[in-house]
């Protein structure tokens, strides 16, 4: 092992508690069921380094897609207030953080629903597949 293999850099990325969440999970149940010695940093390293491997050099970066919403009045002056009483905290927290945050949790609590919904018509074509 070379020293830059040695020596680490390291990031501190913020996440939604949401996000934050969601990958606790996903590690506890890598640890449980297919990589016992498995730690965060290292799935995390696992992921940059496959992303690194998966992606061409100088290919042209697909652009930001944009959403758009507008917000009445009231829930805007809430977001406002809101974002006043955070940024003492957290200084740099944003509008845009604050919907995209929305946004994903919003993700995450539609998705259990379908995902059962999801089940449940399978189980329904599967009965129907072996009664037929």
């Amino acid at each position: 092992m070379n020293i830059l293999e040695k020596r680490k850099i390291q990031y501190s990325i913020s996440v939604s508690q949401a996000f934050q969440k969601r990958l606790n999970q996903h590690l506890f149940v890598i640890k449980k069921l297919l990589r016992p010695g498995c730690t965060k940093e290292a799935w995390l390293t696992e992921a940059v380094k496959e992303k690194l491997k998966r992606d061409k050099p100088n290919i042209v970066v697909e652009g930001e897609k944009r959403v758009n919403l507008r917000l009445n009045l009231i829930t805007n002056q809430n977001l406002e207030e809101r974002i006043t009483k955070i940024r003492p905290f957290h200084y740099s927290y944003s509008k845009k953080k604050l919907i995209l945050e929305a946004i994903h949790e919003k993700l995450e609590e539609d998705g259990e629903p379908i995902r059962e919904q999801f089940s449940k018509y399978q189980c329904s074509l599967s009965a129907s597949k072996e009664g037929g």
